[in-house]
């Protein structure tokens, strides 16, 4: 289970717009090779399901949307041993999508807005 969250914003005209995932939860497996001394290179893939939404600001007025929407995920990444035996240390890389949500366009109507995430991330796990 993983989580994260972001906004992007976009300048197009008069008008900026914002997409953003408000909270972000992913189910995913993975499937590695111990290449020797505990190095795991692996690739990960999944489920993500998150809050994500967009607006628009510029002019008068500001528009909003947001939804529970699912998705998909996917990566690599690899762990490793510490010196110390019971430390290792992971860097994975995660690509996040979740298709185009109906967004406003700032003048009353919607347009498809693509919402993704390219998420890197760094762990430390202890083994006891």
């Amino acid at each position: 289970m993983g989580s994260g969250t972001g906004d992007v914003t976009t300048h197009g005209g008069a008008f900026d717009y914002v997409t953003h995932t408000d909270w972000l939860a992913t189910a995913t497996g993975r499937l590695g090779y111990d290449l020797g001394p505990d190095v795991v290179p692996y690739i990960t893939a999944g489920l993500a399901v998150g809050d994500v939404g967009a607006s628009t600001r510029g002019g008068a007025s500001v528009q909003n949307t947001s939804d529970t929407k699912a998705g998909w995920t996917a990566g690599a990444g690899m762990e490793a041993p510490l010196p110390l035996s019971l430390l290792k240390i992971r860097v994975e890389y995660r690509y996040v999508d979740f298709g185009q949500v109906n967004g406003p366009d700032g003048l009353g109507g919607t347009s498809p807005l693509s919402i993704h995430q390219h998420l890197l991330r760094l762990g430390l796990s202890l083994r006891l």
